[in-house]
């Protein structure tokens, strides 16, 4: 009986010393792995991250900060999986509901996200200031918004097409985004809702000024269960005609060719992530001109050599990668509210751009090429405008978009309502 205790005493006391090392390979794994998160290289932050929660599984800021890792290496499932294993081991701590929170709107889990934030403004959890703050954040992102756009339209700036003024409109139909308009100063007005695009003919009552008025209701809507489903169904002739070359992008080019090499995965979505994932790895994001109406380049050829774009040469290069892998992509214009901060104190309307690409059986879907979360769900803040495709220099197509922008020269005011 003696010497069976002294066994269960040594024992234990040998288990404990394991732990303990244990413990300090965790604690030392961790550290390497924010080391490589200062250099931005998250997929070797969250491997090294993942060795320590595997050394120390029951502890809860380990998993709080490899689930944070996983949303910065847009491992989103397994960042919300992490955070909910933290929020086991320590229900009190607010920094992993948001965690949990944010990742699952990234991973398009709007109810799990909408839960999240619940808690998090509940009155009765006494959660740290921090995390209440992103609980709000959180929930500004779940809800609709209405945005009302004030223009001023100057006849004497637009370019007449057949008798009339063509002016683009947000789009309207769209399952995340409803648009109304009011017109006045007009001899006559007409909406014509294209394919594409929703364009307002107009002819003039005179040489004044005309006021218009869009009113933009967006709400937060994910395609992800649409595309959960998607079949293998032939490309319609309005799909095929987004597979050709385009100004600025050429998809037969030996550069776009070679870039999508190995790309290509076993269905349209896949190889739409795997471009994204190559655009995160290969093109820096540099604004090199002052306006927006100016690109510096003139193929998208010239963004996949030199590694860098603003996102005009973003939504650009996208769409010409995901032509040259046979999938029918176009480029988006649009309006993205940026929210007050230390550069705006009130916040802003700006322009933006970003993409949509055709999946077979569902249609259209936008994603901004900057942000692979948003494949199937645009942020309730974007407000998509017009294409923008161009078939040849000379073509008309962008006239409506142009005229929009000519014709108020100044910064577009708006409002912003829940």
């Amino acid at each position: 009986m003696h010497h069976r205790l002294m066994f269960i005493v040594a024992f234990s006391c040998l288990t404990s010393a394991v732990r303990a090392q244990e413990t300090q390979d965790a604690r030392s794994l961790a550290a390497r792995a924010m080391e490589y998160a200062k250099t931005k290289d998250f997929a070797q932050a969250v491997r090294l991250m993942a060795k320590a929660v595997e050394l120390d599984p029951r502890n809860a800021e380990l998993l709080g900060n490899l689930s944070e890792l996983e949303f910065k290496a847009f491992k989103f499932a397994d960042g919300q999986k992490h955070a909910e294993q933290a929020i086991a081991l320590k229900p009190d701590v607010g920094k992993y509901y948001y965690l949990a929170g944010f990742n699952a709107y990234a991973n398009q889990d709007l109810d799990k996200a909408r839960e999240y934030s619940k808690i998090l403004r509940a009155p009765d959890r006494k959660f740290d200031a921090a995390a209440v703050t992103q609980g709000d954040l959180l929930d500004d992102l779940l809800i609709d918004k209405t945005f009302t756009l004030f223009y001023k339209l100057d006849p004497k700036k637009g370019r007449v097409f057949n008798g009339a003024l063509t002016v683009s409109l947000p789009r309207t139909g769209l399952p995340y985004q409803k648009t109304t308009y009011e017109i006045s100063g007009v001899k006559s007005k007409r909406l014509v809702k294209g394919v594409a695009d929703d364009v307002l003919h107009i002819v003039p009552a005179g040489r004044e000024p005309m006021p218009l008025t869009i009113k933009v209701t967006l709400k937060p809507y994910s395609y992800k269960a649409e595309l959960a489903k998607a079949s293998r169904k032939p490309l319609p002739a309005e799909a095929r005609s987004h597979l050709g070359a385009i100004v600025a992008i050429n998809p037969k080019s030996p550069v776009l060719r070679k870039a999508v090499t190995g790309l290509k995965g076993a269905d349209p979505l896949t190889t739409v992530r795997n471009i994204q994932l190559w655009m995160q790895k290969n093109i820096d994001y540099k604004l090199d001109k002052a306006s927006f109406l100016e690109v510096d380049f003139k193929s998208v050829d010239e963004i996949v050599k030199r590694g860098f774009a603003e996102c005009r040469g973003y939504a650009m290069l996208f769409a010409g990668l995901c032509r040259a892998a046979d999938i029918p992509a176009r480029p988006v214009w649009g309006l993205v509210r940026v929210p007050p901060g230390l550069d705006r104190k009130h916040g802003d309307i700006v322009s933006h751009n970003w993409a949509e690409v055709y999946i077979s059986g569902i249609g259209w879907i936008p994603v901004d090429p900057q942000r692979p979360e948003t494949l199937g769900m645009l942020p309730n803040y974007y407000l998509r405008m017009f294409t923008g495709v161009q078939r040849t220099a000379t073509s008309m197509e962008n006239l409506p978009l142009f005229n929009l922008l000519m014709m108020h020269d100044a910064q577009v005011m708006f409002k912003e309502t829940r």
